[in-house]
């Protein structure tokens, strides 16, 4: 289990670095118009959505049908895609009027670092497993 937590450091780095960024520029983010909340909860999101996938992987990675590892990583995609709309549906509802288009294309670009360090991640996983 200790593997397990050391393979999820790249999603750590990447919520600290947003964190950072985001506290060091919030009052940049709001003269601007950009939700810098949403941005921290869009970080928060990614985060946990991230390891959740992570352990669906690691899990079908155990199985010795090949095609359960490739299932779970589809399954992510599609799991992070459906909750991403969700999250962005709701935000337009819950916020209306003041809805910043800004803030969902930065929350997407937090999105793509948080697929990057999947990528790594899973690349990690899968050598661990069959190297």
């Amino acid at each position: 289990m200790q593997n397990s937590y050391k393979l999820l450091t790249p999603y750590i780095i990447v919520f600290i670095i947003f964190t950072l960024l985001i506290l060091a520029l919030h009052g940049f983010l709001i003269h601007h118009g950009i939700d810098a909340y949403l941005l921290h909860g869009a970080n928060l999101f990614f985060l946990f959505i991230s390891i959740l996938v992570f352990f669906i992987q690691k899990k079908a990675l155990q199985n010795k049908n090949p095609n359960v590892f490739i299932r779970s990583i589809m399954s992510g995609i599609i799991i992070k895609m459906l909750l991403c709309i969700i999250a962005v549906l709701v935000y337009a509802l819950a916020i209306n009027k003041n809805f910043s288009a800004a803030s969902i294309l930065i929350g997407l670009f937090i999105y793509m670092a948080y697929l990057s360090a999947e990528v790594m991640v899973t690349l990690k996983l899968n050598k661990r497993h069959h190297g």
